[in-house]
């Protein structure tokens, strides 16, 4: 059997943030919770909006002239309207707060409605029912307006640039090369299938290769906030997908997502170590840094001063006996290194 025993012995810290009592991952807060398929919970908008999550999805179905927030239209219920259960509780706050979305935070927050059937016509009528009302919607010219960026069965990017400068869209790929500058003017979320891209559903157990693609997600999408839906939804997740940039962290859990993140202690989770067994001739394992996700990219790692590229450990390779494994961090032009040791028997 071989025994691999992984122990920290940090030459640099991961984390360039200084320490301080309270501490959310890259300044996380309510503010990048993503409540997603909000019209499904107990309290449709309240309960998010109540947790100052920053953006609240909702389901909607043009169906004769109204919109009705449901999945499809099997399941429309007359009292359940976009109207009642998001335009006018939002008109009405932003009103009573002196036209701002909350009375002591000076931050807004999108309502991405993902239309389930009615296409452009279910954007010119969101539009229509909020009337006289537009200025709390208009981010052309208010700051603190909130944001409505349609997603689903969207207007096909080639027209957004027909669209006033508050109609927002999201989109499906990281790629944007599709998309000229005016189109990119109205884009305001990259909405993104977590299984497209990784595969792994503890995220305790990723690897540096996994973590960077994470990271290139953020990179490719040129500054557009990103959201992966169908990631994994725990406090372990929630750490990870906001330390490796994404714009917002999805969840179905958004009081208790906002509630970590406003809350977040850095000692909640100490310096992970493996401890595993391998027979001989094992398979690969993958490499796992111990606590990488304050750090910006991963850069490389080497085994005894030999650098690796395949993001994994080759135990039948390496004889009994302690090895160095040296991982390097870079953020911008500062390099950090972390040794680990590592010990076969």
């Amino acid at each position: 059997m071989k025994r691999l025993l992984f122990l920290l012995f940090p030459v640099l810290a991961l984390c360039t943030t200084p320490a301080r009592a309270q501490w959310s991952p890259l300044g996380y807060d309510a503010s990048k919770v993503h409540s997603h398929n909000d019209y499904s919970s107990a309290a449709p908008f309240t309960a998010a909006y109540d947790a100052r999550c920053g953006s609240i999805e909702a389901d909607i179905v043009l169906s004769g002239n109204e919109l009705y927030v449901t999945h499809n239209t099997g399941d429309i219920n007359a009292s359940r309207t976009l109207r009642k259960l998001y335009l006018e509780p939002i008109i009405e706050r932003y009103r009573a707060n002196g036209d701002r979305p909350y009375p002591d935070r000076d931050y807004s927050f999108c309502l991405v409605l993902d239309i389930k059937q009615g296409g452009a016509d279910a954007v010119a009528k969101v539009f229509e029912q909020i009337g006289s009302d537009l200025d709390v919607f208009d981010t052309s010219t208010n700051p603190l307006a909130v944001k409505i960026i349609f997603s689903g069965s969207r207007p096909a990017a080639s027209t957004w640039a027909d669209y006033p400068a508050y109609v927002w869209f999201d989109h499906t790929s990281p790629d944007l090369s599709s998309l000229n500058a005016a189109q990119r003017s109205h884009l305001g979320m990259i909405s993104l299938q977590y299984g497209n891209y990784l595969t792994v559903t503890d995220l305790n157990e990723l690897t540096v290769m996994e973590y960077a693609t994470l990271k290139s997600l953020v990179t490719r999408a040129d500054g557009i906030p990103v959201r992966l839906w169908e990631a994994p939804d725990n406090e372990r997740a929630w750490y990870v997908l906001a330390n490796s940039g994404m714009g917002y962290v999805n969840t179905d859990q958004p009081a208790s997502c906002a509630d970590y993140f406003e809350n977040y202690r850095r000692s909640r989770y100490p310096a992970l170590a493996l401890d595993r067994e391998y027979a001989p001739g094992a398979a690969d394992v993958p490499l796992v840094l111990t606590r990488p996700y304050d750090a910006p990219v991963y850069e490389a790692f080497r085994i005894d001063g030999t650098p690796e590229t395949s993001g994994s450990l080759r135990p039948s390779t390496l004889s009994p006996g302690r090895h160095s494994v040296e991982y390097r961090i870079r953020s911008a032009s500062v390099l950090t290194v972390v040794e680990t040791s590592v010990q076969i028997r």
